[in-house]
């Protein structure tokens, strides 16, 4: 009896799991799973911060790299930069925006509304709030002067191996003087070529055939003229806009939400910063304009944004130039500063 009943017994084996069993189961694989969910999630969050932090970190050094180098070298007339008080133009309409030379460094002051001054025709769709810089001087490509024949002949014989070209503005400077004019013709003649500045058809065209100057020597340097501004970008984010002359402009930088443009100013004529203004507090000029030769150093503040939105745990505001902005979105932004010295108008 005793061996029947343990045999009864010892048969008895578990045949599936219980409720209880199945459900603390389920509820065990629902917080694993959960905890797997918000793991992933918050390394894509993570992830997508830092790759818009580094992009708005790369496109920032990158617009204040080339903002920077164009400042430095804004009044820049070849070798006669140190002693040139200013550069003689024969070119029609030489006061017009795109080809006042005697301006190395002008810029358009935000007002809510506009800009102070009123903004150039040739500034395209600029957006409100942020302000306007043009910088003028000369690239380094050209060629180097052999000589000129007696005036008032339309032509400047130059060595071979230059990088000029039919319809380019350029400048003409032996260290002393300046002329700035637009080549209409280049001719092939024993031992180089001669550049001819006529009074040709072009635009903007040469006024006169004479450079007022017989260059017997020097360089002839092509002209750099660029304005920098916030325009809405080709993906409907504000970017910066760089236009060249009177060259349709082109999308330079994606990001860049608003720039603030400062002057450091020389109040005493002695090449030294005595404050930072905007462009409606530089002391004006006799003609009533601002005196732009009193500037010697700029001050950069852009404000770049994130490409994508919802990078943010929400509604962030940032201090930039002075103000507190509150954005509509939760898009990551960042404020880039910098200070650059127009290096030829120090000593």
């Amino acid at each position: 009896m005793i061996n029947a009943m343990h045999t009864t017994v010892g048969s008895r084996k578990q045949k599936g799991l219980t409720l209880v069993e199945i459900m603390v189961a389920i509820v065990i694989s629902l917080i694993l799973t959960a905890g797997i969910i918000q793991l992933f999630l918050g390394t894509t969050q993570t992830y997508r911060f830092q790759e818009a932090l580094s992009r708005i970190q790369e496109n920032g050094r990158y617009a204040m790299e080339v903002l920077a180098r164009d400042i430095r070298m804004a009044g820049y007339w070849g070798c006669a930069s140190a002693d040139l008080t200013g550069v003689n133009s024969i070119l029609n309409g030489a006061n017009n925006y795109a080809w006042n030379f005697s301006i190395p460094v002008e810029g358009f002051e935000a007002d809510g509304t506009g800009w102070t001054p009123t903004i150039d025709p040739s500034i395209v769709n600029p957006l409100q709030g942020s302000d306007i810089l043009t910088l003028r001087s000369l690239d380094n490509a050209g060629a180097t002067i052999a000589f000129q024949p007696a005036l008032p002949a339309a032509t400047i014989h130059v060595v071979p191996g230059h990088q000029l070209a039919i319809g380019q503005v350029v400048i003409a400077t032996d260290c002393v003087n300046a002329t700035a004019f637009q080549i209409t013709n280049i001719n092939n003649v024993s031992g180089g070529h001669n550049v001819v500045h006529s009074s040709a058809a072009f635009t903007p065209g040469n006024a006169t055939n004479s450079l007022g100057y017989q260059f017997t020597s020097g360089e002839i340097l092509t002209v750099s003229t660029k304005t920098y501004y916030v325009r809405e970008g080709s993906n409907g984010v504000p970017a910066l806009w760089r236009s060249v002359a009177a060259q349709p402009a082109q999308e330079l930088v994606e990001g860049v939400e608003r720039m603030r443009i400062t002057y450091g100013i020389d109040n005493n004529n002695n090449n030294r910063v005595d404050e930072y203004v905007g462009v409606a507090d530089i002391p004006n000029l006799a003609t009533g304009g601002p005196d732009w030769g009193r500037v010697v150093s700029v001050r950069v503040e852009l404000l770049l944004v994130s490409m994508t939105d919802n990078i943010t745990g929400g509604v962030q505001p940032i201090e930039f130039a002075g103000e507190t902005i509150t954005p509509t979105d939760n898009r990551l932004r960042q404020v880039f500063t910098t200070t650059v010295g127009v290096r030829n108008r120090l000593p």
